[in-house]
């Protein structure tokens, strides 16, 4: 008897063992590439889309990020789960788009920066989310990528000093510093911040 259509589907699409992933992608088999790429791509691209906040430059490193994990599998050397060693690479990448003189040259020609934030009455017209999303893009990269990995993926210090390849008292010293930062650039909006709500 034939197994159901979905079943069968479900079997074939099944999450192979990372040691056996990690085999056929190192024999170059395209097959465990595929699931590779299947199993993360979402995680990577939601974490390159929360650092970047640019939906193009997200697709376009999530590429490079994969393009990366291919070609440097044989440098995986199983001290930390694959997923944890693509995180790595997704936010060293991530870090170094948002340092490049390119990248920031794009960032500052956006319309919403904060001497246009200093206006109450923009907060009205571009909204508490966005004065806020500008806000966190103006604190220090560093801080910011411990910020948006802590509030934004949901991530422990742990895993964020492991990804950033730093001490957890480092991950948590720039999550309070981003905390004090974003306190200090919102209080001049409290009121109207208020009034809004």
């Amino acid at each position: 008897m034939n197994k159901p259509e979905n079943l069968l589907l479900r079997y074939q699409h099944s999450e192979m063992k990372e040691s056996d992933l990690l085999a056929g992608i190192k024999n170059g088999n395209r097959e465990s590439f595929r699931q590779l790429f299947l199993s993360h791509k979402d995680s990577v691209f939601r974490t390159s889309m929360s650092l970047l906040k640019d939906f193009a430059e997200a697709e376009d490193i999530t590429q490079e990020i994969f393009l990366k994990v291919f070609k440097s599998i044989n440098q995986f050397e199983g001290r930390s789960t694959l997923r944890t060693w693509i995180m790595r690479i997704t936010v060293n990448l991530c870090m170094d788009r948002l340092k490049s003189q390119e990248f920031k040259r794009k960032e500052s020609s956006l319309p919403l920066d904060e001497k246009v934030l200093v206006d109450t009455q923009k907060i009205q017209e571009t909204g508490v989310i966005k004065m806020i999303e500008s806000m966190i893009s103006s604190l220090p990269i560093n801080t910011r990528t411990v910020f948006i990995l802590k509030t934004q993926r949901g991530l422990k210090h742990e895993d964020i000093a492991c990804l950033m390849d730093i001490s957890v008292g480092t991950s948590k010293s720039q999550y309070s510093h981003a905390r004090s930062l974003l306190r200090k650039k919102l209080l001049p909006f409290k009121e109207a911040l208020f009034d809004e709500l």
